[in-house]
């Protein structure tokens, strides 16, 4: 009997290798039968090697003898993983748990109830109750609790309900995914089969309804609460809210919880499904642990096929299939309905859109109809109308739905295509497969419709608190639920996929019940923040709305049970900060269920205090700003540890802790630190990071590629800003300065980069004017100085002052003058703790050298002006700064009084020229390449490219430049001249255009002699390759000398240039450097390629060293 088996071979063999070929041969070798076909399956060729093959067993045990193969195994199938989300978060099945104590835990499920014959809540292998368990199973007619589902209630405030029985499928859904069973083969109609599972499977379940097809109702809600925490549940899950955030004293969610958490127990709260517009967030209560949803790397599609064979990906949770068989395609107004068939009106666009009664069933019995807009509803009235299939246009939600027959839903450019097929062949047809998982490598992101922060009530408090998995998760549902918005539609499932907030909040309470039981003693804030601070960072780049969308960070149920320190607060600091709000005695009262007052004073406090695992805060646009949040950590990690602050920000904003490191010496020992925030922001949100760590717990650790130093946001923006259609991709990393190039991962990295036809960019550096500071030199990148635009910021100085004084006249002293005796600082220099703050509050300090302005601004002062070397670049400040030169220094530091004026916008008429702190060469290693130095072909090599860019340059100023070529480059060959030399240098040209002539045009000074050999290029087609000599030799007094070869077609003006140079280095009086780059667009694949073949230089009388300068290219101008 054939089965299929898997091959493997182990690594690919280098040299010359065919993988198929060689599978093939292995094969005639085994296989019994006359014939191969069908027999290789599949040939693994491109990172490993192998192949797949169906084989007998005597086949099989002869491959495995074979030399070369490593093992030969069945093909078994694998099962998808069906609660994909856990093991999405690491969180999978092998992981260590104290299931005993686990057992011991019981989730409070308040929701639509719950179907107690499902797999996922049976009891089997299930222990005697909790003795701690104080409820009852009163889950009406026919409902049986057992040792799992352990408790059932329901409520009928609003409706009548007989039974705790879920009849929506939601609260089964749910409850499911916080603590249900593990059950094998679980699937949507065969879609994600495999094994569901949740968080906390040995754990208790005990369910509230509280919902009907009428809603949930407030009263409901508060009877459940009671009941829960008199029940003793240890935690509660509740995916229900308000569309918008209610008022505590009338928020029976906010209320109830927050009698749980005066009780010990924790209750998580799905964020709400009203994103993503802005303050959607519905749940607000600090003690809420507010969860939002975010993707998994499962994205399930639906693919269309059309008559030419084109695939179309599209969305939606289709079991269907249509067996191969391709349908005829309309559109919804080619087949609207006769309006005397039907009581109602419908126009065309009423038909387009598949509006219930307005297609016409004759006309679209056995096609596919495609609707210009909707949902799985007009899936089910395509479906009415006698249609085979549908194609929905939906732009509008990034929700995919459950379908009730044949439909996919695509967006418009899809759409469009689709509609661009059907309008080019007469007879269109299209075919709607069944849908598939695939991986989504994006993931984690935030998914559209969940609400988004800030706090619409306390903007001080950050909501939502945290993201977990919320989209296409498959868990437990009720038989009798509905299973998509088709009222016709019949079927019943046991499981079912959904997405929602819903989803996303039971998978934080499986992880709070999975952190509670390693720490039993842990209060509901100490679990809370656990999850908080070790969640994984998210990327900003794919969440628009950034921590407003997704709070602290992706859920890592991991790491949660080892924070190290947590953030507690307890009943009295929540009625502190309800009391900060100016709430009354009596609706404090209301809220807390006792006699719970305001303390004397607390009207004065800042909701920012309260212990918080995140702190935020509103401030003013464009107005400096100074904030203080005060916060106190627990120490749960090791009883003798030290943590220190790292803490990471925006340039614009000043981010300090005191103290920067905490000791600890005791478990539970706590300490307490303040963060002073400030800045000026000209952004609608700012953003910071603050991590704790002993190096063995790290709290908010920057995992991701998110940019918290800005400067990577702003190369991003600058490179794309050139080809605005570009997409990118981002790679965060640190970078560390090393003298070898073999040594630098720059150089390394571009090596291979080029090698595969990757141009790498790369910046010059930052400590010019200096010679030799290149920190990017290797010679197969594009290394780039820095030059100027004709735009300056002046502010009577050299400073980007966004802030405006009104010319009011401030005293102004001396940094000297104002010292702080308790830091040891030099106070001239204005650093960070070294000027008085009593001393200079409301003046203007003046310093003697250029800074970052912390010192003042956290002093409290009102400006700073520094004096020094005049700069020819300006920074940006905290608070109101100029920078001066000596000369004007000069005069304002003999002044009593001054002001800074808001920044202008000047024009600068000397540029382009390269800025002082853009580094120099030569070359400090390559001594044999100039350094400093497209979309045009994209046949080019990296080579080409930077051909192109260098040799099409704006021709700079030496005059501006007084470092010339060191500072901005040129395609040159630089020579200094001592005596009558010589230097030849062949070079290769690829011509890229058709037939043309080149002709030589030297420009040089009068003691320069430059022949060029041929002076002529005919090219007679595209991608031929000339080559020509150049000889250069004359003698001169002079210590820099320039001279230029162009080469000209009538077309390009010009097509290179060459530039000669004489200078005196530091080191020697006279010696001679002689540089010979030949990046003249050649058609060739690496660089030592360019080296090894192109390059040849001659020097006569003395034996001139050869070594090479480092010049920066000039200007770049776009291609043509």
């Amino acid at each position: 009997m054939m089965q299929l088996h898997i091959v493997y071979m182990g690594a690919l063999p280098e040299g010359e290798y065919s993988p198929s070929s060689h599978h093939l041969t292995m094969l005639q070798e085994v296989v019994e039968s006359s014939s191969l076909e069908n027999i290789l399956v599949r040939s693994y060729k491109r990172s490993f090697n192998g192949f797949a093959a169906k084989l007998t067993d005597n086949e099989r045990q002869k491959l495995s003898n074979m030399k070369g193969v490593v093992s030969c195994f069945p093909s078994r199938t694998l099962q998808l993983h069906t609660t994909r989300s856990w093991d999405f978060m690491g969180f999978n099945e092998s992981i260590s748990r104290k299931r005993n104590v686990e057992s011991n835990i019981i989730v409070g499920v308040i929701d639509t109830g719950i179907w107690p014959e499902s797999d996922s809540f049976s009891d089997e292998g299930f222990g005697p109750l909790p003795k701690k368990w104080k409820g009852a199973c009163r889950g009406g007619k026919n409902f049986t609790c057992n040792n799992k589902l352990i408790g059932a209630r329901y409520y009928s405030a609003i409706a009548p309900i007989s039974s705790t029985r879920d009849e929506d499928g939601h609260g089964s859904h749910t409850a499911s995914t916080a603590a249900g069973n593990h059950v094998n083969d679980a699937s949507f109609f065969g879609l994600a089969k495999g094994t569901a599972r949740g968080g906390v499977p040995s754990a208790r379940i005990a369910a509230y309804r509280v919902c009907n097809d009428f809603g949930c109702g407030n009263a409901d809600i508060l009877s459940a609460f009671d009941d829960a925490i008199a029940d003793g549940v240890d935690l509660i899950t509740i995916s229900i809210g308000a569309e918008e955030a209610i008022e505590f004293n009338e928020d029976p969610i906010a209320i109830g919880a927050f009698h749980a958490m005066a009780k010990g127990i924790l209750t998580v709260n799905s964020a709400g499904n009203s994103g993503p517009e802005a303050s959607s967030v519905s749940s607000v209560a600090p003690w809420l642990f507010s969860v939002a949803a975010s993707t998994t790397d499962r994205l399930i599609v639906d693919n269309i096929i059309l008559g030419n064979g084109k695939k179309v990906q599209g969305m939606s949770i289709n079991s269907f299939s249509l067996h191969g068989k391709k349908l005829p395609l309309v559109r919804g107004k080619e087949i609207l309905v006769g309006n005397l068939d039907y009581s109602r009106d419908c126009t065309t666009n009423d038909a387009e859109f598949c509006l219930d009664g307005c297609l016409d069933s004759s006309k679209v019995k056995g096609k596919i109809v495609l609707c210009d807009g909707g949902d799985s509803y007009q899936a089910g009235v395509a479906r009415k109308s006698g249609a085979a299939g549908s194609i929905l246009k939906n732009d509008e939600s990034d929700y995919v739905p459950v379908v009730s027959f044949p439909t996919s839903t695509v967006r418009s450019r899809e759409y469009n295509a689709i509609l661009s097929y059907k309008n080019s062949t007469k007879n269109p047809e299209a075919e709607i497969l069944k849908s598939e998982a695939i991986t989504d490598s994006a993931a984690p992101v935030v998914i559209g419709f969940s609400s988004r922060g800030p706090n619409p009530l306390i903007p001080e408090i950050l909501k939502p608190d945290i993201n977990a998995p919320g989209v296409h998760i498959l868990a437990a549902y009720s038989p009798i639920g509905r299973i998509s918005a088709d009222y016709n539609d019949k079927r019943s499932a046991k499981y079912k996929i959904l997405s929602g907030t819903s989803m996303s909040g039971p998978h934080v309470a499986g992880v709070a019940a999975y952190v509670k039981s390693f720490h039993p003693d842990w209060s509901p804030s100490a679990i809370k923040s656990a999850i908080m601070t070790t969640a994984w960072t998210m990327d900003p780049s794919k969440n628009r709305d950034a921590e407003f969308a997704y709070g602290s960070g992706h859920i890592n149920p991991l790491e949660a049970i080892t924070p190290g320190l947590v953030y507690e607060a307890l009943k009295p600091d929540y009625i502190k900060l309800l009391c900060s709000m100016g709430l009354s005695d009596k609706v404090i009262t209301s809220i807390s269920g006792d006699n719970s007052t305001c303390p004397k004073g607390s009207n004065k406090e800042s909701p920012m205090d309260l212990n918080y695992p995140s702190m935020s805060a509103k401030i003013k646009l464009n107005t400096p700003f100074k904030i203080t949040f005060n916060r106190t950590v627990t120490n749960v990690g090791l009883s003798n540890s030290i943590y220190k602050a790292k803490v990471s920000g925006p340039q614009n904003v000043i981010v300090k802790v005191e103290p920067p490191i905490l000791s600890f010496k005791a478990l539970n020992e706590k300490k307490s630190f303040i963060v002073t925030v400030s800045g000026s922001p000209g952004e609608h949100f700012l953003s910071s990071s603050l991590v704790w760590s002993d190096g063995k717990h790290i709290q908010d650790t920057d995992y991701s590629p998110r940019d918290t130093d800005v400067h990577g946001s702003h190369t991003a923006s600058t490179a794309a800003g050139g080809v605005p259609s570009a997409t990118i991709a981002v790679y965060k990393w640190e970078v560390r300065l090393q003298c070898n190039i073999l040594e630098i991962p720059i150089a390394i990295g571009a090596f291979h980069a080029m090698q595969k036809g990757i141009l790498t960019s790369t910046s010059a550096g930052n400590t010019g004017p200096g010679k030799r500071t290149l920190v990017n030199f290797s010679p197969w990148s594009l290394t780039v100085g820095a030059g100027t635009i004709d735009r300056r910021f002046v502010s009577k100085g050299v400073a980007v002052n966004i802030f405006n004084l009104e010319n009011k006249m401030y005293p102004l002293v001396y940094g000297g003058d104002v010292p702080n005796t308790r830091k040891g600082f030099q106070p001239s220099y204005s650093r960070l703790n070294s000027v008085n703050g009593t001393l200079v509050k409301g003046k203007i300090v003046f310093c003697v050298k250029l800074n970052d302005g912390s010192g003042p601004f956290f002093a409290n002062a009102t400006g700073i002006i520094m004096q020094g070397v005049y700069s020819d670049y300006a920074l940006t400040y905290p608070l109101p700064a100029t920078y001066v030169g000596f000369d004007v220094g000069g005069e304002v530091f003999n002044t009593p009084t001054a002001t800074i004026s808001k920044s202008e916008e000047g024009k600068d008429s000397f540029a382009p020229y390269v800025v002082s702190f853009s580094s120099r060469g030569p070359n400090p290693t390559t001594t044999d390449i100039l350094k400093l130095m497209s979309n045009h072909d994209p046949t080019w090599s990296p080579a080409a490219i930077k051909s192109a860019v260098m040799t099409t340059a704006n021709v700079m100023s030496s005059e501006n430049n007084t470092e010339a070529e060191f500072a901005y480059g040129q395609v040159t060959i630089v020579v200094a001249l001592q005596l009558l030399m010589e230097l030849y240098g062949i070079l290769t040209i690829l011509h890229l255009l058709l037939a043309s002539t080149y002709e030589a045009s030297v420009i040089a000074s009068p003691e320069i002699k430059i022949n060029v050999v041929p002076s002529v290029l005919p090219f007679k087609f595209k991608g031929e390759k000339l080559s020509f000599v150049v000889k250069v030799g004359g003698m001169t007094n002079r210590t820099l000398v320039s001279s230029s070869l162009e080469w000209k077609d009538r077309v390009h003006q010009p097509a290179l240039h060459y530039d000669l140079r004489e200078f005196k280095t530091c080191e020697q009086d006279l010696e001679v450097y002689v540089e010979l780059l030949i990046y003249l667009l050649l058609s060739i694949s690496n660089c030592l390629d360019i080296i090894g073949n192109a390059d040849k230089v001659q020097v006569t009388d003395g034996a001139i060293p050869v070594r090479q300068f480092a010049y920066g290219c000039t200007m770049q101008t776009p291609l043509n």
